[in-house]
C-alpha cells in the first residue's frame, strides 16, 4: 500500500512539472505571437506589401509643339514595349536569348539594353525592345507565364508629323546622357526622353512635364497580377511657334527640287517672328525618338552635304554683295558720301601695287550711291570701303547684328563674326591691311 501510494505522488508531481514546463512554453510561444501579430503588426504589413506591391516611376507626357495655327510639330504616340528585369533574372543575356526565341532582338538592341542595366538600379525595368507589332505582342503575352522577369508595357514615343522638312527648327529627343542623369535625376526613369536640338531642347524644361506611378500587385516572379490604382502624372506644357507648317512643308520641297546643300529663312522683319527656317539636307527626326541605329547614323554622319548641321543658323558663310548695304549705311551716316556723291568705275580699283576687278568687266561708268547699289559695283565700295575704314564699317556691322546670336535662343546658333583691327590683332597677332577692309 505504501509504495503504491508512494509511486502515485511521484507521478503527479512529475505530472506537475510536465505540465508547469508546457505551460511556460504556451505562454512564451503566446506572448510571441501577441509581438508579432500585434505589436509588430504594421511592420510586418508594410514588409509583406512591399513583397507583392511593385511601384514603378512613369515618364511624363511631353507637350506637344505646334505651328501658329494649331498645326502638330511634334506629338506622342502609344506603342507596346517589352522590358526585362535585372533583380527578378539570373543572367540579363540569357533572359534575352528567351525573348529572343518569340520575338526579334538584334544585336545593336541587346547592346543597348546591357547599357542601360549597367547605367541604372537592378530594380528598375530594361527597355529591350519598342514597336512591337500585334503579333509580336500577342506571342509574348501567350509566353508571359513561362518567362521570369519580363513585362510588357504602353510607352509614349515622339512623333514629328513633318519629319525632315521641320527637324532643324523643331530638334528631336533623344535618350539623356550621363551627365543629364546627373543633373536631374528624373532622367533615370526608363523612357524619359531629353531634347536634343532645336525648340525641343531650348523649351526642355517646359516640355518635360512631371513623372507619374503606377502601384502593381506582382506575383513572386515579378509578373503583374493586377494594377491597385495609377497616377499619370503630369503632362508638359503646350507650346505654339510662330511657324507655319504648310510654309515650312513648302520651303523645303523647293530646296529639295533644286537637289543642292542650302538653306532657306521667311521672316517678319519688323516683329523677327520667324514662318519658316528649313536646312537641307535634312534628318528624319523620328529615327531618334527612340535610338537611332547604327547604320542610320552612319549614314548622316558621312554625308558630305552634313544633314545633321542646322546650315541657317549654324553655317558660316562669306556674305558677298549682301554686305555692300552695310559699308553704304555706314557712309553716308558718316558723312563720308550724300545720296548724291559719285564715282567712277573703269572696272577694276588699284590698291598699292594689286589690281582688284569689278564683276563687270568693262565698268559701270559713272554712278551714285543708290546706282551703285542697284547694280551691285564692286569697284565703288572697293573705294567706299578705303575711304570709310574699317573700324566705322564693323561698328555699322555689329547695330545691325551681324556677330551677334540673332534671338532665335537655339543653342546650337552660331553667332556669326563682325572682324574688326581688335579682332586680327587677338586672332593672328597681325595688323589689319587696307586691301582686307
Amino acid at each position: 500500500m505504501d509504495n503504491d501510494r508512494t509511486q502515485v505522488q511521484n507521478f503527479s508531481r512529475r505530472a506537475l512539472l510536465v505540465t508547469g514546463l508546457q505551460g511556460v512554453v504556451f505562454i512564451g510561444l503566446g506572448a510571441r505571437l501577441f509581438h508579432l501579430q500585434v505589436m509588430e503588426s504594421g511592420r510586418y504589413k508594410t514588409l509583406a506589401e512591399n513583397n507583392r506591391i511593385d511601384v514603378q516611376w512613369l515618364p511624363p507626357r511631353r507637350g506637344k509643339i505646334l505651328d501658329a495655327k494649331g498645326k502638330v510639330l511634334a506629338d506622342n504616340t502609344h506603342d507596346f514595349r517589352v522590358f526585362v528585369l535585372p533583380e527578378q533574372v539570373e543572367s540579363l543575356d540569357d533572359a534575352m536569348d528567351e525573348l529572343g526565341k518569340i520575338v526579334s532582338i538584334n544585336k545593336d538592341e541587346k547592346a543597348e539594353a546591357k547599357k542601360r542595366a549597367k547605367n541604372q538600379n537592378r530594380f528598375m525595368p530594361v527597355l529591350v525592345r519598342d514597336h512591337l507589332g500585334w503579333e509580336e505582342l500577342s506571342a509574348i503575352e501567350l509566353r508571359l507565364p513561362e518567362l521570369d522577369g519580363i513585362q510588357v508595357r504602353i510607352g509614349l514615343t515622339r512623333s514629328y508629323p513633318l519629319g525632315p522638312n521641320s527637324a532643324h527648327v523643331v530638334g528631336y529627343v533623344g535618350a539623356p546622357t550621363d551627365k543629364d542623369v546627373e543633373d536631374n535625376p528624373l532622367y533615370k526613369i526608363p523612357d524619359v526622353r531629353v531634347g536634343k536640338g532645336g525648340i525641343e531642347r531650348k523649351e526642355n524644361a517646359a516640355l518635360l512635364g512631371t513623372p507619374g506611378s503606377s502601384r502593381r500587385e506582382v506575383d513572386v516572379r515579378g509578373r503583374i497580377v493586377r494594377e491597385l490604382e495609377s497616377d499619370e502624372g503630369v503632362a508638359g506644357q503646350d507650346l505654339t511657334l510662330t511657324l507655319d507648317a504648310d510654309m515650312q512643308d513648302f520651303i523645303a520641297r523647293r530646296l529639295a527640287e533644286g537637289g543642292k546643300s542650302g538653306s532657306a529663312i521667311v521672316m517678319n522683319a519688323f516683329t523677327g517672328d520667324v514662318y519658316g527656317l528649313v536646312s537641307h539636307p535634312s534628318y528624319d527626326p523620328n529615327k531618334f525618338a527612340t535610338g537611332i541605329s547604327h547604320a542610320d547614323w552612319s549614314v548622316y554622319r558621312d554625308d558630305i552635304t552634313k544633314p545633321m548641321t542646322n546650315k541657317a543658323l549654324q553655317g558660316v558663310y562669306p556674305p558677298g554683295s549682301t554686305f555692300k548695304m552695310v559699308t553704304a549705311l555706314a557712309a553716308l551716316e558718316a558723312g563720308v558720301v550724300t545720296k548724291d556723291t559719285k564715282c567712277f568705275c573703269p572696272g577694276h580699283f588699284e590698291l598699292g601695287n594689286a589690281t582688284f576687278h569689278c564683276w563687270k568687266k568693262e565698268g559701270h561708268g559713272s554712278l551714285d550711291v543708290i546706282g551703285a547699289l542697284a547694280e551691285s559695283c564692286d569697284v565703288y565700295f572697293y573705294s567706299l570701303a578705303r575711304d570709310l575704314g574699317i573700324e566705322r564699317i564693323a561698328e555699322m556691322g555689329r547695330r545691325l547684328g551681324l556677330g551677334a546670336p540673332s534671338g532665335t535662343g537655339l543653342e546650337e546658333e552660331y553667332k556669326g563674326l563682325m572682324p574688326d583691327k581688335a579682332w586680327k590683332r587677338r586672332k593672328y597677332d597681325k595688323s589689319w591691311l587696307p586691301g582686307e577692309t
